[in-house]
Formats: structure tokens, C-alpha cells, sequence
């Protein structure tokens, strides 16, 4: 690329390359200026048409290629000609560039800069076939975003289960799209990570949950009975597991059966019972069970649950602790009764919420947009 002198002052000139409404020749004319600050700064200007960047590309300044690399106006065609520059970091820079089309992504994925194959994994338009290719990458940080990326084929997935590195393999076991046979396979892999890793995939066959519902490290265990997959017999037997934590956590899943759920509310640490309470899947008479419950948190957690009956909030309404009266009054489903009740509660927090209750009648707000509290007042009005 040429440069030529300009009589205008080096302050005018960055002026003009670098404001939006600048006239397309003047912008012209600077791409091609003698100063390479005034250059840079016609290449970062994101309102500098593309034909203009494209005269750019083979600019004597690193600093500008990059820069013209990064524009968000760079077109296709500016994009393909800056793929085959001599600097792997301009290169690089289109890789990540977001209007790198498939060709331009398919070159730079045979680049020989492991940074430039690295940026060309992860992004949303590289093709199918590309990514099967970068699967086999000497990098493993390649492979490990071909792994991550949310458009690899089955088949490449399914190759790299069996990939030396835990970070890929673990990947694998975290995508929504790996076929049932690879995790299975996983399930049984010597890392933990890619062990847990398989637990928490809602994409995971029964078989491969059944197996790690038997893991000896409680966090996998936990895992298993958090997925909203897991078989109703597999929640079942982690209702019995030696860990509390792993309890709580199928006591919480919305995936839990009825009955499993009714065991877990006698369970003996009173988290587990919190966790039974907070289940919106929880039968109504275990819940109504629950509002008697000694533990505050377990009665505020029936409190807050939406699935708990009209009935049973209309007499939590009443209780003794005022948080779990403040649950009660930030639950939709109260009545319009129980939330007028609660409307003249000693307290004013628990008045507070009733304001903001969708479920609120007009004349319990009517009464709390007279309130001796402003901030209860302003919430009244506010609704």
C-alpha cells in the first residue's frame, strides 16, 4: 500500500479518521495517509466503509492490520485476504473475527500457529467438517474447543471420549449432543471430574445415572440426584444415602416421586426436610404435614413453595415466627383473605411483601397505601 503526504495538520487529520460522519473519500484519502497513527486510527473506526479497510490489508504496520482484523465493518472478502498474512497475530485476530465466513475459517483451521487453530474451534460459524478435523489436532486446547463447541457432529463427539486429555474428555461428557454409548463410556472414565461431569448431563442414558448413583465420591452422587433426569428408582435410592448433602439434593429435584418425597420429609437432619419443603413437586398433605413442622426453616420454606394449598398458607399466616408470616406474604398463591390478614401484621416487613403481592386485593392495598411506613406505602402505590 502507497502513502502519501496530506497538507492538513496531523490533529485534523486523527480528527477526521476518527469521527463516525466523516465523508467516505476523505476516510479514502487518510487509509492512505503518510502518518501511521492517523492510519490506525482510519482501521479502528468502525463507521470506515469496507472497500476502504480492504485497501488497507497490506499495510507496511502490523498495528494496522490488526486493526483492520478487528473492525466490525471488515467484510468477507477483507477478511479471506488478511487470513493469509504473514503475522499469525493478524490471523488470529480473524479467527475470532465474528463475520469470518466458512472458507476463510476452513483456511486458517490448517494454519500453523496453534493460536490460529485455537480461535478458529470455537467459533459459531465453523462448519461441521472443519470441526472433525480439528478434532484430531496435535493441541489439546484445539480439541478441547471442538469439544465445547455447540455444533460438533455426534460421531466427532464420540471420538473424542476416548481423548488422553481429562479437560476433553470432560467437555464430552458436559455436551447436550454426545451419544448415549460415550457416556456410558465416561461413566466409567478414572477421572472424577469426568465422572461428575456425565451425572450432571441431562442428556445422560439411565444406565450411565444408575451406575454413578453408586459412586463412591458423594459429589458425584450429589450430581446424579440433581439431574431432572434421573430415574424415579435411582432418586429413590439416593433418598437412603449415607450423605445428607446427597438427600437434600434429590429432595429438591422437581423429578423426585411422591413417595420417595414422603420419606424424605421424616428424614432426621432438618435441611433435608427444608429441602422436601422447597420442592414444588411435594404432595399437598406432606406439605400441610410440614407447615406444623418445630423448624422455622422448614415452615418458611412451605411458606414460599407455590404448590402449597391456600389452606395451609392461611394458617402459616398465623404463626409465631414473622419470617415465616413474610413468606407467606410474598406467595402468589395466598388468598385474598390471607394476604388482607397479613395486610395488619404487627410487623411492617411482613407488610411490606403484601404490598407487592400480585394477588393483593384492591382494599388491603387501599389500606396499606395508608400505612404509618413509607416504604410500605410507596410499594401500595407502586402496585
Amino acid at each position: 500500500m502507497t502513502t502519501q503526504t496530506n497538507p492538513l495538520p496531523l490533529s485534523e487529520r486523527l480528527a477526521l479518521a476518527l469521527h463516525s460522519a466523516t465523508r467516505a473519500d476523505v476516510i479514502a484519502m487518510l487509509a492512505g495517509d503518510d502518518n501511521t497513527l492517523v492510519r490506525l486510527t482510519v482501521a479502528q473506526n468502525p463507521a470506515t466503509p469496507s472497500n476502504t479497510l480492504n485497501t488497507m490489508v497490506t499495510d507496511d504496520q502490523l498495528a494496522v492490520r490488526i486493526a483492520v482484523a478487528q473492525n466490525p465493518s471488515a467484510d468477507e472478502a477483507t477478511l479471506y485476504q488478511l487470513a493469509h498474512d504473514c503475522d499469525g497475530r493478524v490471523r488470529e485476530v480473524v479467527a475470532r473475527h465474528p463475520s469470518a465466513n466458512e472458507e476463510t475459517l476452513h483456511k486458517l483451521s490448517m494454519d500453523g500457529s496453534d493460536w490460529v487453530r485455537v480461535a478458529v474451534a470455537p467459533h459459531r460459524s465453523t462448519p461441521a467438517a472443519t470441526l472433525a478435523v480439528l478434532a484430531s489436532d496435535r493441541d489439546s486446547d484445539v480439541r478441547d474447543a471442538v469439544a465445547r463447541h455447540p455444533s460438533t457432529p455426534a460421531d466427532t463427539l464420540a471420538k473424542l471420549a476416548s481423548d488422553n486429555q481429562r479437560g476433553v474428555r470432560e467437555a464430552i461428557a458436559s455436551h447436550h449432543s454426545t451419544p448415549a454409548d460415550a457416556l456410558t463410556l465416561l461413566a466409567s472414565d478414572s477421572r472424577e471430574r469426568v465422572r461428575e461431569a456425565v451425572a450432571r448431563n441431562p442428556a445422560a442414558p439411565a444406565a450411565a445415572i444408575a451406575l454413578l448413583a453408586h459412586e463412591t465420591y458423594w459429589r458425584t452422587r450429589e450430581d446424579v440426584a440433581r439431574n431432572p433426569i434421573a430415574p424415579a428408582d435411582t432418586l429413590a435410592t439416593l433418598a437412603s444415602d449415607g450423605s445428607e448433602f446427597v438427600r437434600a439434593t434429590a429432595a429438591r429435584n422437581p423429578s423426585t416421586p411422591r413417595a420417595t418425597l414422603e420419606k424424605l420429609a421424616s428424614d432426621v437432619v432438618w435441611w433435608v426436610v427444608t429441602a422436601v419443603a422447597d420442592n414444588p413437586s411435594t404432595p399437598h398433605d406432606t406439605l400441610t404435614l410440614l407447615a406444623h413442622d418445630f423448624n422455622e426453616c422448614v415452615r418458611r420454606a412451605v411458606a414460599l413453595n407455590p404448590s402449597t394449598p391456600a389452606t395451609t398458607l392461611a394458617l402459616l399466616a398465623s404463626d409465631a415466627n414473622g419470617w415465616v408470616r413474610q413468606a407467606v406474604a410474598r406467595n402468589p398463591a395466598a388468598s385474598a383473605a390471607t394476604l388482607t390478614l397479613l395486610a395488619i401484621d404487627n410487623e411492617w416487613w411482613v407488610r411490606y411483601p403484601v404490598a407487592h403481592n400480585p394477588s393483593t386485593p384492591a382494599d388491603a392495598l387501599a389500606l396499606l397505601a395508608s400505612d404509618c411506613v413509607e416504604w410500605v406505602r410507596e410499594a401500595a402505590a407502586r402496585s
